[in-house]
């Protein structure tokens, strides 16, 4: 792909915030179809990419491409409060409008994206 061609698809923005009280499975090895570009609003804590750690704090912007491994940690009781948007590249997949919820890492393949 040319970076001409880019024309992002945004297929989902929100912003959220993500405590140790998550009754759902952020902290475990997730993977995505979608890209994603998580800006850190508020909070502190770290994001394991690819089994490196990465500090996340105020002002920090994480991006990277779908199917990346990655895996959320907070350091306090408040959490970590954040943007994220989802999306693809190009404009090829525009038909699939409803957001990806991220794929336990065990349970994602090639063919997820």
């Amino acid at each position: 792909m040319l970076l001409k061609d880019i024309n992002p698809f945004v297929r989902q923005a929100i912003i959220a915030t993500l405590t140790h009280n998550a009754k759902n499975d952020v902290f475990t090895p997730l993977q995505t179809p979608d890209c994603r570009l998580f800006y850190i609003i508020a909070g502190n804590g770290k994001m394991i990419i690819e089994d490196k750690a990465y500090p996340l704090k105020p002002g920090c912007a994480i991006l990277f491409q779908s199917g990346i491994k990655y895996i959320w940690q907070v350091e306090d009781q408040k959490g970590v409060t954040y943007i994220s948007i989802n999306f693809d590249y190009t404009m090829h997949f525009s038909h699939l409008t409803a957001s990806y919820h991220p794929i336990h890492a065990e349970f994602f393949s090639d063919n997820s994206i």
